[in-house]
Protein backbone atom coordinates (compact mmCIF):
# COMPACT_ATOMS: atom_id res chain seq x y z
CA UNK A 1 0.00 0.00 0.00
CA UNK A 2 1.39 3.38 -0.75
CA UNK A 3 2.21 5.62 1.98
CA UNK A 4 -0.51 7.97 3.20
CA UNK A 5 -3.02 5.99 1.46
CA UNK A 6 -6.16 5.17 3.62
CA UNK A 7 -7.39 1.68 3.69
CA UNK A 8 -10.95 2.59 3.13
CA UNK A 9 -13.29 0.10 0.87
CA UNK A 10 -12.95 2.48 -2.22
CA UNK A 11 -9.09 2.09 -2.22
CA UNK A 12 -9.32 -1.64 -2.00
CA UNK A 13 -11.54 -1.56 -5.06
CA UNK A 14 -9.61 0.60 -7.34
CA UNK A 15 -6.51 -1.61 -6.08
CA UNK A 16 -9.01 -5.32 -6.94
CA UNK A 17 -9.38 -6.32 -3.57
CA UNK A 18 -11.85 -6.50 -0.82
CA UNK A 19 -11.50 -8.12 2.58
CA UNK A 20 -13.69 -10.78 3.33
CA UNK A 21 -16.73 -9.22 5.47
CA UNK A 22 -15.76 -9.09 9.42
CA UNK A 23 -11.89 -8.64 8.31
CA UNK A 24 -9.31 -6.42 7.77
CA UNK A 25 -7.32 -5.74 4.62
CA UNK A 26 -4.59 -4.80 6.71
CA UNK A 27 -3.67 -7.06 8.80
CA UNK A 28 -4.04 -11.14 9.22
CA UNK A 29 -7.04 -12.60 10.56
CA UNK A 30 -6.23 -13.88 13.81
CA UNK A 31 -7.31 -17.34 15.29
CA UNK A 32 -10.29 -16.25 16.52
CA UNK A 33 -11.27 -14.38 12.67
CA UNK A 34 -10.57 -17.77 11.00
CA UNK A 35 -13.10 -20.02 13.25
CA UNK A 36 -10.35 -21.51 15.46
CA UNK A 37 -10.00 -21.78 19.07
CA UNK A 38 -7.18 -19.03 20.69
CA UNK A 39 -5.43 -22.52 21.72
CA UNK A 40 -5.59 -24.30 18.65
CA UNK A 41 -2.39 -26.00 17.95
CA UNK A 42 0.14 -25.04 14.50
CA UNK A 43 1.87 -26.99 12.88
CA UNK A 44 5.81 -26.65 13.15
CA UNK A 45 7.86 -25.50 10.81
CA UNK A 46 11.29 -24.77 9.73
CA UNK A 47 13.94 -26.70 7.57
CA UNK A 48 14.16 -29.59 10.25
CA UNK A 49 10.20 -30.14 9.98
CA UNK A 50 10.59 -29.79 6.19
CA UNK A 51 13.09 -32.44 5.78
CA UNK A 52 10.93 -34.45 7.87
CA UNK A 53 7.76 -34.62 6.16
CA UNK A 54 9.59 -34.63 2.73
CA UNK A 55 11.37 -37.97 4.18
CA UNK A 56 8.30 -39.61 5.30
CA UNK A 57 6.10 -38.40 2.40
CA UNK A 58 8.87 -40.32 -0.04
CA UNK A 59 8.98 -43.34 2.09
CA UNK A 60 5.56 -44.09 2.06
CA UNK A 61 2.83 -41.79 3.21
CA UNK A 62 2.86 -40.62 -0.63
CA UNK A 63 1.82 -43.75 -1.68
CA UNK A 64 -1.91 -42.45 -1.71
CA UNK A 65 -1.13 -39.26 -2.95
CA UNK A 66 -3.25 -38.85 -6.27
CA UNK A 67 -6.06 -40.48 -4.87
CA UNK A 68 -5.81 -38.39 -1.65
CA UNK A 69 -5.74 -34.38 -2.82
CA UNK A 70 -9.74 -35.60 -4.25
CA UNK A 71 -10.76 -35.20 -0.69
CA UNK A 72 -10.03 -33.04 2.18
CA UNK A 73 -10.70 -36.49 4.76
CA UNK A 74 -7.79 -37.72 3.14
CA UNK A 75 -5.37 -35.02 2.11
CA UNK A 76 -3.99 -34.00 5.37
CA UNK A 77 -2.30 -37.67 5.51
CA UNK A 78 -1.80 -38.43 2.34
CA UNK A 79 -0.73 -35.57 0.26
CA UNK A 80 2.65 -34.01 0.93
CA UNK A 81 1.98 -31.29 3.14
CA UNK A 82 5.39 -29.18 1.80
CA UNK A 83 3.37 -26.31 0.20
CA UNK A 84 4.43 -24.27 2.83
CA UNK A 85 7.44 -25.38 3.30
CA UNK A 86 7.88 -24.21 -0.57
CA UNK A 87 6.45 -21.19 -0.19
CA UNK A 88 8.52 -20.14 2.84
CA UNK A 89 11.99 -21.70 1.65
CA UNK A 90 12.53 -24.10 3.92
CA UNK A 91 12.86 -26.72 1.87
CA UNK A 92 13.48 -25.74 -2.37
CA UNK A 93 11.66 -27.19 -5.30
CA UNK A 94 15.03 -28.59 -6.88
CA UNK A 95 15.80 -30.63 -3.41
CA UNK A 96 12.08 -32.07 -3.46
CA UNK A 97 12.25 -33.21 -7.18
CA UNK A 98 15.63 -34.24 -7.08
CA UNK A 99 14.99 -36.21 -4.14
CA UNK A 100 11.78 -37.64 -5.52
CA UNK A 101 13.22 -38.65 -8.89
CA UNK A 102 16.35 -40.83 -5.90
CA UNK A 103 13.38 -42.22 -4.17
CA UNK A 104 11.69 -43.01 -7.76
CA UNK A 105 14.78 -45.19 -9.17
CA UNK A 106 15.67 -46.56 -5.69
CA UNK A 107 12.15 -48.29 -4.92
CA UNK A 108 11.08 -51.48 -5.31
CA UNK A 109 7.34 -50.93 -4.38
CA UNK A 110 5.50 -49.87 -7.95
CA UNK A 111 2.70 -48.43 -6.33
CA UNK A 112 4.62 -45.84 -4.83
CA UNK A 113 6.96 -45.32 -7.34
CA UNK A 114 4.01 -44.10 -9.74
CA UNK A 115 2.38 -41.90 -6.98
CA UNK A 116 6.16 -40.54 -6.62
CA UNK A 117 5.66 -39.89 -10.12
CA UNK A 118 3.25 -37.78 -10.63
CA UNK A 119 4.16 -35.73 -7.70
CA UNK A 120 7.53 -34.90 -9.80
CA UNK A 121 5.45 -34.33 -12.41
CA UNK A 122 3.39 -31.34 -10.65
CA UNK A 123 6.33 -30.42 -9.20
CA UNK A 124 7.49 -30.00 -13.11
CA UNK A 125 4.38 -28.03 -13.84
CA UNK A 126 4.31 -25.93 -11.17
CA UNK A 127 7.58 -24.28 -11.99
CA UNK A 128 6.77 -24.46 -16.11
CA UNK A 129 3.75 -22.30 -15.38
CA UNK A 130 5.46 -19.70 -12.64
CA UNK A 131 8.09 -19.41 -15.57
CA UNK A 132 4.79 -18.50 -18.36
CA UNK A 133 3.57 -16.23 -15.89
CA UNK A 134 7.14 -14.60 -15.25
CA UNK A 135 7.49 -14.46 -18.95
CA UNK A 136 3.90 -13.37 -20.00
CA UNK A 137 2.37 -11.31 -17.42
CA UNK A 138 -1.08 -11.05 -19.63
CA UNK A 139 -2.00 -14.54 -18.99
CA UNK A 140 -2.62 -14.47 -15.14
Amino acid sequence: MQRGVRDTPEAQAIRGFSAAPGLSASAPPGLRELGLPEGAALPPVGERVAWATRHSFLDGRGRDDRRAMSSPRTATEGCSRLRAHLALGTISMRCLHQASVARIAATTDRHLAYALHGFASKLRWHCHFMQKLEDQPAIE
